[in-house]
Parts: structure tokens; C-alpha cells; sequence
């Protein structure tokens, strides 16, 4: 088997991952796939800021602050004046939004069970390692922790900005 092969495997399972998501997802009005982990965040770090969100997914300003009009207009979020600092915003997820977040969070767990259906708990493991031996062998000591957002804005000298 050539190794392109392989490769193309790998991104079809991405591809078809994301699919499920987005079929599990498709009743939850008003979210797009790339809101889920941004909401996720704001759940879990309540009080967060919008810069907090940038920084944490190597964001543009623009890209979070068209994310969050979304969803504080569907009312998936809100936003709330920093006490401590009145000229700041804090973004807190509703009750509608901690619905949303543990509906998207029983449909990745689907997912994942779909993905590992008949495979035993050792192939698994052996899968595991094959991911992280792959991730050692791309992964340079200029490269471990960044976003590919991140890569892709140094590699050309910052002049996609998007």
C-alpha cells in the first residue's frame, strides 16, 4: 500500500468524523460546527473574555467577535461588563447554551463510540501510540503547541492574517 493512500484514509476519516458531528448537531438550532469548542471553552472558564477565547485558539480578533455576535444572537451566550474593569466584556453561556454544549458533547461521545466500534481496548491503545509516534515525527521543537492557525501565519511572514 502506498503511503499517499494511507494519508488520504486519514483525511477521509476527518472528513467523515466532522459529517457525524454535523448530522448529530443538525437538530441544535443556530450553531456552526466551529462555534462548539468556542462555547465549550466559555462553559467551562465562565467569565472568560473574547481575548481569552483568541488567545486560547489562535484567533483573529474578528473571527471571535463575528463567532460571539452569533451567538449571543441566538442566545447561546451573553455578555457582561467586567466589574473590575468597566471598559471590558465577560462572556458567560446561558442555560440555552449549557444545553447546547452538553448536546454537542453526547454527540461527539457517539461519535468517538462509532469510530472504535470493534476495535478491542488493546488496538486502541496500539492506535494511540501510532498517533503519537506520527505526531513526534511532524512535530519539531518550533512547531509542538502552536495552532496550525499559528504555523501558517509565521510560515508566510504573517501576510494572510485570516
Amino acid at each position: 500500500m502506498e503511503l499517499k493512500d494511507i494519508s488520504y484514509k486519514y483525511r477521509r476519516v476527518s472528513q467523515l468524523k466532522r459529517w457525524h458531528i454535523s448530522m448529530g448537531m443538525k437538530d441544535v438550532d443556530n450553531i456552526y460546527y466551529g462555534q462548539l469548542h468556542l462555547l465549550e471553552y466559555i462553559v467551562s472558564h465562565p467569565e472568560c473574555s473574547q481575548k481569552d477565547i483568541a488567545d486560547r485558539f489562535a484567533l483573529s480578533k474578528a473571527t471571535v467577535t463575528k463567532s460571539v455576535k452569533r451567538m449571543l444572537k441566538n442566545g447561546i451566550i451573553t455578555r457582561v461588563t467586567n466589574p473590575e474593569d468597566e471598559r471590558k466584556f465577560m462572556l458567560k453561556a446561558t442555560e440555552k447554551g449549557e444545553e447546547v454544549e452538553a448536546s454537542f458533547i453526547n454527540v461527539f461521545k457517539r461519535v468517538d463510540e462509532l469510530t472504535f466500534k470493534n476495535f478491542s481496548e488493546e488496538e486502541i491503545e496500539q492506535f494511540n501510540g501510532y498517533l503519537e509516534r506520527i505526531m513526534e515525527n511532524l512535530e519539531t521543537d518550533y512547531s509542538r503547541n502552536k495552532s496550525l492557525r499559528e504555523l501558517i501565519i509565521e510560515s508566510d511572514g504573517g501576510k494572510d492574517g485570516k
